[in-house]
């Protein structure tokens, strides 16, 4: 039995679909004839009134979506060659779409139309967006932790010479005054190379225990010092938080710089609010953002009723030397706190509207409760003086002679090595008996870690004292240094070389 089926038994078919659908009559210029309900409830029209559109008000406008390239992939569907692509379109809310559309000319029973089957891709488009937007970020992080390394290099020698000049008694007074002004500008360079190692999360941490309430007490009085007076802070703390495992200074460091952020997005006053509370991100979540781990976390969060951001200005809020304060910001601020968090295996979002304030949240994932609190061991080091010989490894020949020089002021016999390979090759060869091994983490032929271990296989009473620009993974698992691994972050000052290396040695 052959059934008669009309156009409205196909419609009615069609509005079953799972996407949207819109069918164009190509006898009638291509006027719009039918939408169905999920085109409908993806638009936000009425049938009746979606019917007597025209294809512009279902486009964005925005370049490349425009309406003559709207029409073009049209005209080519309508000619017989089948359209597949990306577009923006525009709801009748004003709210922008990312779609998926496949253009199809049909003929059927004489009659000739064109179908666009529409699929809503904006989570989709999201997603991709933050990958990217991760990627750049790695990728920045990559050039800014190479970039420090090199520069901490440069800064050892300079602020080094510059102190063991003020040192000196025959300095005269314009001197002095000259050289205390060149460490002065050095260590603000320091500081920032210190704040680009956070961003490329290559700094040393070290992670403890920490209730993250606790820290926000300690230090809510130099958040209040710090922000303005025409700034109301409310402190909103969850008690029975679990632990997390962080280091203490860099979760200081994000209270400081979001406090300081929020603080300068309110220039006239307003109310900045930091909360704490449990959160648990689930699969679902964690699917729709990327690089998050499913898990239980603790939620800290910034709120401010300040000048609010756009989107544009929220893709490159955490890009380093981005900065909306033009010379009054470095652009480093919120690219530290991005690399912090990162470092903690945590992750950081924005949510803003102009005129409308910011809130920034950090997700901090809850330590393991088999973790154990471990106790930093303090030691005071009164006497800086020593007779111990060194072994000093290091590639930069002016990082190297005045780490030298230092140490043997102090007393100390100083063997030196320009790499890896000749660290061992001196080690052999030396008669006596080498008390430490004062090396760079990164150094051609052999790193800083391959030439501890293979010196310690015949001698297991050597001890070792990492250097470097920043920490890489020779020496760290996860970010953090190693449980009894000795460090020292370069460019150093004398008395925290010194000190360092009698602790080692006294340990």
């Amino acid at each position: 039995m052959r059934y008669k089926m009309s156009k409205a038994f196909y419609f009615e078919i069609l509005d079953g679909g799972i996407d949207g659908i819109f069918v164009h009559d190509l006898k009638k210029n291509g006027r719009l004839i039918h939408v169905n309900q999920r085109a409908l409830e993806m638009y936000g029209y009425e049938k009746n009134e979606a019917l007597s559109l025209n294809l512009e008000h279902f486009h964005s406008g925005e370049p490349p979506y425009t309406q003559e390239e709207a029409r073009k992939k049209y005209f080519q569907a309508a000619e017989g060659e089948p359209q597949l692509f990306e577009w923006q379109a525009k709801t009748k809310s004003g709210e922008l779409l990312w779609i998926e559309v496949v253009m199809k000319r049909s003929r059927l029973k004489g009659f000739d139309y064109l179908l666009s089957f529409v699929k809503d891709i904006t989570e989709r488009k999201k997603n991709e967006k933050q990958t990217q937007q991760l990627q750049k970020l790695k990728s920045i992080g990559q050039l800014a932790g190479g970039v420090a390394h090199d520069l901490n290099n440069l800064l050892t020698p300079m602020l080094g010479y510059t102190e063991m000049l003020l040192d000196e008694e025959n300095v005269s007074a314009l001197s002095r005054k000259r050289l205390s002004a060149i460490l002065k500008a050095g260590n603000s360079a320091k500081d920032l190379v210190n704040q680009l190692l956070a961003f490329s999360r290559k700094q040393a941490l070290k992670f403890r225990l920490v209730n993250i309430n606790d820290v926000i007490t300690d230090f809510e009085p130099l958040i209040r010092r710090t922000i303005q007076e025409n700034i109301e802070l409310n402190i909103k703390t969850t008690q029975g938080l679990c632990q997390i495992k962080a280091d203490i200074s860099q979760m200081e460091q994000i209270l400081l710089n979001l406090s300081v952020n929020a603080a300068d997005a309110m220039p006239e006053g307003g109310c900045l609010t930091i909360e704490t509370r449990m959160t648990a991100l689930d699969q679902s979540y964690a699917s729709s953002k990327p690089g998050v781990t499913p898990g239980q976390y603790i939620q800290l969060s910034f709120s401010d009723t300040g000048v609010g951001m756009g989107e544009k200005t929220i893709e490159k809020i955490f890009e380093p030397f981005f900065s909306t304060k033009e010379e009054k910001g470095t652009g480093l601020g919120l690219a530290t706190v991005y690399g912090i968090v990162k470092q903690h295996k945590g992750n950081i979002w924005v949510y803003s509207e102009p005129g409308q304030g910011s809130t920034f949240k950090v997700y901090l994932p809850v330590a393991p409760k088999s973790t154990p609190v471990k106790k930093e061991k303090k030691q005071k080091v009164s006497d800086l003086n020593g007779s111990e010989t060194i072994l000093l490894a290091e590639d930069n020949d002016e990082a190297r002679n005045i780490a030298k020089e230092i140490l043997e002021k102090k007393g100390y016999n100083v063997l030196t090595a320009s790499n890896g390979r000749q660290a061992i090759e001196t080690w052999a060869s030396y008669q006596g008996a080498i008390h430490l091994l004062l090396t760079d983490v990164v150094m051609p032929k052999a790193n800083g870690k391959e030439v501890f271990l293979m010196i310690k296989e015949l001698d297991p009473q050597i001890r070792v004292l990492y250097m470097s620009g920043y920490t890489d993974n020779v020496i760290s698992r996860q970010g953090g240094l190693d449980e009894g691994v000795h460090f020292i972050q370069k460019p150093f000052r004398h008395m925290d070389l010194l000190i360092k290396v009698r602790q080692v040695l006294t340990d």
